[in-house]
C-alpha cells in the first residue's frame, strides 16, 4: 500500500469480508474512508470518545485544527462522538463500541477478526498492551496494523509506536510492511 486509504481494497484483495476493528477512531474520518472501498460484513469503530488519564495526544478536527485530548471537556467529546456517527451513518456495516482499547479487546473472541488497525494511544507502553490484547483476537490470514508508525517526540508528544510494532513483529517472526507515504506516521502491517 502506498497510503493507509488503500487499504480496504487490499482487504477485498485477500477476502478479508468478515468483521473488522477500528481501534482510535475520534471522528471518523479514516472509518468512512474504510467503509467507502471494504465489502466486509461489519466494523467496528473503538474508541472511548473521552479524556483518558495518562493519554495526550493531539487531534485533528473538522471544525477546528486542533484538539488536546488530556484537556478536552466532556461536552466536546459527546460532539466528536455525534460526528463520527453523523459521518458513517450512510453505512450499514457499521457498529460503534465506547469503550477503551483493552476494554473492547476483551469483548471479542479469539481468531475472530478478519483485520484490526490501530491508532490509539501512541505511547510506547500502550502500543505494547494493545498489540498483546488485539493480535489473539485476529484469525489466521488476517492483517493486523495500524498508524502512526514513529517513535520520538512530536508536538510534546513521545511516540513510541514503531519501537513497540518492530519489537512485536520481531518476536512474531512477521515481516512488517510499511506505507510509503512521504510524511512520517505511516501505517504498519502484516498478516497473521
Amino acid at each position: 500500500m502506498k497510503t493507509r486509504n488503500e487499504i480496504g481494497q487490499l482487504l477485498n484483495d485477500h477476502n478479508l469480508l468478515g468483521l473488522g476493528v477500528e481501534v482510535g477512531v475520534f471522528a471518523g474520518v479514516f472509518s468512512e474512508i474504510i467503509l467507502n472501498s471494504w465489502k466486509g460484513k461489519e466494523l467496528f469503530l473503538v474508541d472511548a470518545w473521552a479524556s483518558l488519564p495518562g493519554y495526550n495526544d493531539f487531534l485533528r478536527r473538522t471544525d477546528k485544527l486542533w484538539i488536546d485530548t488530556k484537556k478536552e471537556s466532556k461536552e466536546e467529546w459527546e460532539k466528536i462522538l455525534a460526528e463520527c456517527k453523523e459521518r458513517v451513518s450512510r453505512f450499514a456495516n457499521v457498529r460503534i463500541l465506547r469503550a477503551t482499547s483493552l476494554e473492547a479487546a476483551a469483548t471479542f473472541a479469539d481468531e475472530s477478526l478478519d483485520f484490526i488497525y490501530l491508532d490509539a494511544d501512541h505511547s510506547k507502553e500502550a502500543v505494547e498492551k494493545d498489540l498483546l490484547a488485539w493480535y489473539p483476537k485476529l484469525r489466521r490470514g488476517g492483517l493486523f496494523s495500524g498508524h502512526d508508525y514513529f517513535s520520538g517526540d512530536r508536538k510534546g508528544i513521545k511516540f513510541g509506536v514503531k519501537d513497540a510494532v518492530d519489537a512485536f513483529a520481531k518476536q512474531e517472526g512477521k515481516i512488517l510492511a510499511v506505507t510509503t507515504e512521504e510524511h512520517i506516521f505511516k501505517t504498519w502491517y502484516f498478516f497473521k
